[in-house]
């Protein structure tokens, strides 16, 4: 063997030979393809998991995006739920939700398929408790405040009288008080979310006489946390009304040039309203109605046939007072879902109807701030105005930063008017402050001169009943009221239905002051989708 083997070898070695020359490059050549052959076979092996990890990436990234939507809908649910969870979906792989509510309410959903992960980071913005009552009355301002209802059965054929109605729950940073006939109680159907007409207190809740509270009373109970008043306009229509008009060759009777889609939704400084412009000085004023398609009054005081159209998820931010306030109309249809905010105050003096079961107002009065943040000027709802026109009805959510004034003259809640009517509210009243809603007038004569030159002069006051005195006072002066002026009371009803689908995410108006931390509200929206790493 060994011989062989040798003889063999010699031969290959010999020097020459075309033989051994062709087996050698054979011999390369199969070496070279080998190396070749198995670095492609390496290189496959390395795409297909290189592909095979892209493509669980992607999963991974869809699960992400699948938590986050799943939040999304636990968290707007009708009882709704702001926690976190995990979801184990075997081979298909994971996904792992986290809410970090103290920290501007970051949640962070992961998504894990074999291995492979992919992160998406969002905030959430809920709508604290001030959005979920009828009536709320935060009463920062901290001075002793008690939220009365009173009244007996209906009103008469000239609309004085009636038992005050809140349907839906109550909250008042002080004493809430029932007299007579007056009835809080669950809120109008379709009443998703199961409001029994609650009253929550922080101090004293008490009824007289046949007035009564459908649901619970919560005495000492806490405040809730506020919002800033910030309108929060990403992902919104936002209209800066002021620098349109800036921005814009204004006629003379304060409209925008043809052609300006807002002709015909706002007017700035109306000649024709110079009363009510000179009530506000040094600022300007902003009156929403149409520029045309006035319909009249067949309807008589209480109408609202006046087409306003504000728009889908549309934001007007108003710098100045704004107006609900006409002088050829009671009052307007009002068509969209949109939110009217000014930095000064609020007036609403005609009729606000919703022209379909779609539509949806809300009226934030912010107010102006100093760098302290300190509310200095405005955030005010005047409510009524009977001055400058007659408000029955009124249509929309509403939120002061400071008060609610009802029937005062301008902007002067010194200055009361006796109204024709009572009122209704298909929305809320929401103040930072008090709602001071006073509806019960009384008369007062003055006597000058004597004998046959005696002149006696009747005037009314609104008035309000102390419940530590047990004793009316005037609203104005604070004099305690005499039996004979007592005997001259005259109240005007309050009926107050609270609007629901301020809860609902898909219906409520744009841009509504919410919070970024905390879990307890309702949810607004989701903002500042990140995805890791970014």
């Amino acid at each position: 063997m060994n011989t062989i083997l040798t003889v063999v070898m010699n031969h290959a070695r010999w020097p020459g030979s075309r033989q051994g020359m062709a087996l050698g490059l054979v011999m390369v050549i199969v070496l070279a393809v080998s190396i070749l052959g198995i670095g492609m076979m390496s290189a496959s092996s390395m795409n297909a998991v290189e592909t095979s990890k892209y493509l669980h990436s992607v999963k991974a990234f869809w699960l992400a995006e699948a938590g986050v939507q799943r939040f999304k809908g636990r968290a707007s649910a009708v009882f709704p739920d702001f926690t976190g969870f995990t979801t184990n979906m075997g081979a298909r792989g994971t996904i792992q939700v986290t809410v970090y509510s103290s920290i501007s309410n970051r949640t962070e959903s992961i998504g894990t398929v074999k291995g492979v992960e992919q992160k998406i980071q969002v905030n959430f913005w809920v709508l604290p408790a001030i959005y979920e009552k009828a009536i709320y009355g935060a009463n920062v301002s901290g001075v002793p405040w008690t939220f009365t209802l009173r009244g007996i059965g209906n009103p008469n054929a000239n609309d004085v009288g009636g038992r005050d109605i809140v349907m839906g729950d109550v909250f008042a940073n002080g004493d809430v008080k029932l007299y007579e006939q007056s009835v809080i109680s669950n809120a109008p159907a379709p009443n998703t979310y199961s409001l029994l007409g609650d009253v929550r207190a922080t101090g004293t809740i008490a009824t007289s006489n046949s007035a009564s509270i459908a649901g619970g009373r919560y005495q000492n109970d806490p405040t809730n946390n506020l919002p800033p008043m910030v309108i929060n306009q990403a992902g919104y229509t936002f209209i800066d009304i002021a620098q349109v008009f800036s921005n814009n060759v204004v006629d003379s009777s304060g409209r925008l040039p043809v052609g300006n889609s807002l002709r015909n939704v706002v007017v700035r400084n109306p000649p024709d309203r110079s009363a009510q412009n000179n009530s506000t000085p040094g600022v300007d004023d902003y009156y929403f109605e149409p520029q045309s398609s006035f319909y009249d009054n067949t309807g008589g005081a209480k109408d609202a046939s006046t087409p306003l159209a504000l728009g889908p998820k549309t934001i007007y931010y108003v710098d100045g007072h704004v107006w609900i306030n006409n002088l050829s109309v009671y009052g307007f249809k009002v068509s969209g879902t949109a939110t009217i905010a000014a930095t000064r105050d609020i007036h609403i003096s005609d009729n606000l109807k919703y022209a379909t079961a779609n539509d949806l107002l809300a009226l934030i009065a912010l107010g102006t701030y100093n760098s302290s943040g300190q509310l200095v000027s405005g955030g005010n709802v005047y409510f009524g105005d009977p001055t400058y026109g007659t408000l029955y009805r009124a249509d929309a959510f509403m939120l002061a930063a400071n008060n609610f004034y009802y029937n005062t003259v301008a902007n002067n809640p010194s200055l009361q008017i006796e109204p024709e009517t009572g009122f209704q509210v298909y929305g809320n009243f929401a103040a930072m402050n008090q709602v001071n809603v006073y509806r019960d007038w009384y008369q007062y004569s003055i006597t000058n001169g004597s004998g046959r030159n005696q002149v006696i002069t009747w005037f009314t006051n609104a008035a309000w009943f102390n419940p530590s005195s047990n004793r009316w006072q005037d609203v104005v002066s604070g004099n305690l009221l005499l039996l004979s002026q007592t005997n001259t009371l005259r109240h005007y009803q309050m009926i107050v239905k609270y609007d629901e689908r301020i809860r609902n995410q898909s219906t409520q108006p744009p841009g509504l002051p919410g919070l970024q931390s905390g879990t307890n509200g309702i949810y607004q929206k989701i903002s500042n989708w990140k995805l890791y790493p970014y």
